[in-house]
């Protein structure tokens, strides 16, 4: 095998090691995302079920 056609070889395997990190982040990003979406949601669903106050009491206190 020539020098150049090595030189295209490793450029190509560079490329392809690159493109799989940038995959992993995209992954491990998503991965937190998710996560950060499940809790929002569970805050929510619990903001949700939180007795809303009777507005007349709360001019009361005022």
């Amino acid at each position: 095998m020539s020098k150049q056609n090595w030189e295209q070889l490793i450029t190509c395997l560079d490329h392809e090691i690159e493109v799989m990190i940038s995959t992993i982040d995209a992954k491990v990003l998503l991965d937190h995302l998710m996560e950060d979406r499940g809790m929002v949601t569970v805050r929510l669903n619990e903001t949700r079920t939180f007795p809303m106050p009777n507005l007349d009491e709360v001019i009361e206190l005022e």
